[in-house]
């Protein structure tokens, strides 16, 4: 295996940063706007923030690393996609919830699983127009148009029309997985006995048959041309992680992620990507701390579909795979997106053959730019709080 003991470049210092946001400003509208044809989708109300908000929750990272697992075989990748007699299941290597993803196992269904596509972007631009639509009242509704022109997607004519095509297959996608979960729903009182304080205990639900989102595809023929827009109404966990009157699960998504290239060809930006949707805006709620947090190299690949099973890897793969992750988080901290990066101090060993297993057991340290720190939950009613 090949020795590569030192890092391809010089971890950055903490540099300048911009003032967070302090508050979403409303965007009006036309109020004569048609209902029918929509003039303005909500991805684009959406991305007129240079930071729009996205669901953060259990669900919303475990779909995430679903997606992101897809381009590879069945079957290779750790954490990844596998066979489970007539299912095709996702088994995310952080158990979260005991969220479960599942398809069909049909040949249409792995033939998709195992192509490369855009899913991740469509997936992430569809949470973002739901979070504006829920925020101010509007039903959701995307374009296929307007997902075109966020992800930078600048050809026109016939490789325009088929790039429409493939994410309306992606977005057909999104509705048909099966989602099971679990979720607390709050307390209940349990009285052990006359005289004696009660004990509080949680109550659990459980849901089977669950959906990601319901898609409505509506097309509309002017000039020539079909344009093509998409109704989405969520499944039932948005009503536990996306109800601002019970627990609001969001976070602040950088709208120039979404341009980066998903290309295997551009390394730093296909690993920047991928590290940004792992790192900030699907992780389960968890990285909104103002303080440096900390991800552990061997499940942040794998989170991001990018760890393949021991007998998968070649000779030239970890010394291949940390270049890449390193040019990605650099991209990152060049885009404003993390203000500082470090390994934290773990004992590296010099030996050919052992670097690479020391090197994936260490841990990063990683700063949020101070524009995306967020809190992901709403305030707590005064009735709830005990007066001192």
């Amino acid at each position: 295996m090949q020795n590569n003991t030192e890092s391809v470049f010089s971890w950055c210092q903490p540099g300048s940063v911009e003032p967070a946001d302090t508050e979403i400003e409303e965007i009006p509208t036309d109020p004569e706007e048609s209902v029918f044809v929509p003039q303005t989708s909500s991805v684009d109300m959406a991305l007129r923030y240079d930071r729009p908000f996205v669901a953060n929750n259990p669900i919303t990272e475990t779909f995430c690393q679903a997606v992101m697992h897809t381009g590879s075989p069945i079957g290779t990748m750790t954490g990844g996609w596998s066979i489970d007699g007539d299912q095709l299941v996702f088994s995310p290597f952080r158990v979260n919830g005991s969220v479960r993803i599942s398809l069909p196992n049909t040949d249409k269904n792995r033939h998709f699983l195992e192509s490369p596509n855009t899913l991740p972007d469509s997936y992430a631009l569809c949470l973002a127009a739901l979070s504006w639509s829920r925020r101010n009242g509007r039903p959701v509704v995307i374009s296929n148009n307007e997902i075109l022109n966020a992800v930078g997607f600048s050809k026109y004519g016939l490789d325009r029309s088929n790039k429409a095509e493939l994410i309306s297959n992606e977005l057909k996608q999104l509705s048909l997985f099966d989602l099971e979960y679990s979720k607390l729903i709050g307390r209940v009182q349990l009285k052990k006995g006359k005289g004696k304080k009660q004990q509080q205990g949680k109550g659990v639900v459980s849901f089977r048959g669950d959906r990601l989102f319901n898609l409505v595809r509506m097309d509309f023929q002017t000039d020539n041309h079909t344009h093509a827009f998409w109704n989405i109404t969520p499944g039932q966990w948005a009503y536990y992680y996306l109800n601002p009157e019970e627990f609001d699960w969001v976070t602040k998504f950088p709208r120039v992620v979404f341009e980066l290239d998903w290309r295997p060809q551009r390394p730093a930006e296909y690993f920047g990507k991928k590290l940004a949707y792992s790192l900030v805006g699907f992780s389960g709620g968890t990285t909104t701390a103002k303080g440096p947090f900390k991800r552990n190299v061997s499940n942040l690949l794998c989170a991001i579909g990018e760890l393949p099973l021991p007998e998968h890897r070649d000779n030239k793969w970890a010394s291949r795979t940390r270049d890449r992750m390193e040019r990605g988080l650099l991209r990152l901290v060049d885009m404003n997106v993390l203000s500082h990066i470090d390994y934290s101090e773990v004992r590296q060993t010099n030996s050919n053959r052992y670097w690479a297993k020391s090197w994936l057991n260490s841990n990063l340290s990683l700063q949020l730019h101070t524009s995306l720190q967020t809190k992901t939950y709403t305030k707590r009613s005064n009735k709830n709080v005990k007066k001192k």
